[in-house]
């Protein structure tokens, strides 16, 4: 059945949401961009499951205008949570072993690069949301010794509030050496080994702050910026790795961005890490701010999550696909493809909607609505059109026993050693499977089209799986 779009939420929504605090915010540099979020979940047990996905939406705010945007068909509900965020959760029943279903959304935005100035007045928080965002949790660990050693040793009594956050910025991104092992560790074991990724850097940070009676949250965005153009397509790029920040309260600013591993990255490199402090680039599109916890729909995520009721039962692969420019009216360029996509029944007439990565953006983000019939000649397309996930689709044939003429089998697609590194994940079994799904969202940007072999041909012998 075609998918039908939902327009997550309305207009009015977002002037709220970007009315929100009265910040005063200089926005420069606008990034235009159509994003595409999609959230594989695979069932890699061997018994069927139930299980829920749950992902942020992006809201327009004071530094991002999110002018279009639709879900798939199918949220169970679509839900405001306690920090603003609107929250999209699909459910399935019954999946079977190996099974792959595929949520997400795709947005038309426009990004800045935003400063944060004084607003002029005293802007206080409720006492509510003051004692939320002082309070401790897990990944924080607010009484650790570490914490309020560092704490005492950073400041004095008499240190205003944006004082204090300033010498635990400093320091954060002066010691901690960015370090992206998989792995979200609490805030004290980050200080104490130095090392971490940027979900680290801002657990670090908020357990300073809130062990300082400082309110604070976090931030968590997509990443939609040239650093990850791919090698497939120079005007398509994908994130896979995304980007989190600390939010601090401040009565002269509101909610103020501090940003402790972009200010590493900066001092790293003789740059000014005041562009961290209060300010932030363009091309983070936004997804969540608040908390986490285990009565928040992400957990501890920003991007998307997957619950299943057995434990290690479900394993989900994100990405975040974006194209440069902006539609008129991305409703009709969705309707135009799905049309074209309904009557598509060859490698041509798919090649014909693909070729533009617009159209084909919004081709994948439909894949859930093509029958496993026509999937091979998707594959055809794909190939005709030198996408690698041309690859991915005969694979996934191959392993549902779907037939594919000899010159489209993974095998034939790919070179050697490409099919080399296939062939090591490839397999019918549904652990093997979910590896792979996490492997090929981080290899598929590496895969370039070569003219020489005739076949697709992985640029990097090792994949970076964090």
């Amino acid at each position: 059945m075609p998918t039908r779009l939902l327009a997550a939420y309305i207009a009015s929504f977002f002037v709220a949401q970007a009315a929100q605090a009265g910040q005063a915010v200089e926005r420069l540099n606008g990034v235009e961009a159509i994003a595409r979020l999609e959230c594989r979940a695979i069932n890699k047990s061997d018994q069927p499951q139930d299980f829920t996905v749950s992902f942020a939406l992006p809201l327009s705010n004071a530094r991002q205008d999110v002018y279009a945007l639709f879900c798939q068909e199918g949220a169970a509900a679509i839900e405001t949570d306690r920090y603003g965020n609107r929250i999209a959760t699909y459910a399935a029943k019954a999946v079977p072993p190996g099974e792959v279903r595929r949520f997400g959304w795709i947005a038309g935005v426009s990004l800045y690069a935003a400063v944060w100035h004084p607003t002029g007045e005293r802007r206080a928080l409720p006492e509510e949301e003051r004692a939320h965002y002082l309070r401790d949790l897990p990944v924080y660990q607010i009484g650790a010794p570490i914490i309020t050693r560092l704490r005492d040793a950073l400041t004095r009594p008499d240190m205003r509030d944006v004082e204090k956050a300033r010498a635990f910025f400093d320091h954060v991104s002066t010691h901690i050496d960015y370090v992206r092992d998989g792995r979200w560790d609490p805030a004290p074991e980050v200080l104490e080994r130095n090392i971490g990724s940027c979900s680290e850097y801002s657990y670090a940070l908020i357990a300073l702050l809130r062990a300082s009676g400082i309110p604070c949250r976090y931030s968590g965005s997509a990443n939609l910026t040239q650093a990850n153009r791919t090698k497939y397509d120079p005007r398509t790029h994908e994130d896979t790795v995304y980007h989190r920040w600390a939010e601090i309260h401040l009565k002269d600013y509101g909610w103020f961005p501090v940003d402790g591993s972009r200010g590493h990255s900066a001092r790293l490199r003789f740059d000014n890490v005041a562009n961290y402090w209060g300010r932030l680039p363009a091309g983070q599109l936004e997804t969540y701010q608040g908390d986490g916890g285990d009565d928040v729909a992400l957990g501890w995520d920003y991007i998307a999550n997957g619950h299943c009721a057995q434990k290690n039962a479900l394993h989900t692969a994100t990405v975040c696909v974006w194209v440069e420019g902006r539609t008129g009216d991305l409703q009709a360029d969705i309707a135009r493809v799905r049309t074209a996509l309904d009557a598509a029944d060859s490698a041509e007439a798919f090649a014909a909607i693909l070729k533009e990565p617009l159209d084909r953006e919004i081709a994948l983000w439909l894949f859930p609505s093509i029958e496993a019939v026509r999937l091979p000649a998707l594959a055809g397309g794909l190939a005709a059109v030198r996408h690698p996930e041309a690859v991915y689709v005969a694979a996934y044939c191959e392993r549902a026993g779907i037939a594919l003429p000899p010159e489209l089998a993974s095998s034939a697609l790919a070179d050697k050693a490409f099919v080399t590194e296939l062939l090591k994940r490839v397999s019918r079994a549904p652990k093997a499977w979910s590896a792979f799904e996490h492997w090929w969202r981080k290899a598929r940007p590496l895969v370039v089209y070569s003219e020489k072999k005739k076949a697709f041909e992985l640029t990097a012998a090792g994949i970076d799986l964090n």
